[in-house]
């Protein structure tokens, strides 16, 4: 007791594939991993000066705690 317009039906879609689609590779995961990529370097770049400056202050650090352990004797014959 159905209506006839009721009993509709789609053909299955066959080679459905999303305009977006660029070789089997999809826009999504282009821009995830361009922007994770993106966001690395710009983490990096903020550490980089942040690294240098504690080497900086290490070697400096390094340096003055050296003591000379040999006396100095300029100006004098060692016969």
């Amino acid at each position: 007791m159905s209506p006839d317009f009721l009993n509709i039906s789609f053909p299955p879609l066959e080679n459905f594939s999303s305009p977006i689609l660029l070789s089997g590779f999809g826009m999504e995961e282009f821009l995830l991993i361009f922007f994770a990529g993106l966001g690395t370097m710009a983490v990096a770049c903020q550490l980089v000066p942040g690294v240098l400056l504690f080497v900086s202050m290490v070697r400096s650090m390094y340096s003055c705690s050296r003591t000379e352990m040999e006396p100095s004797v300029k100006g004098v014959e060692q016969v």
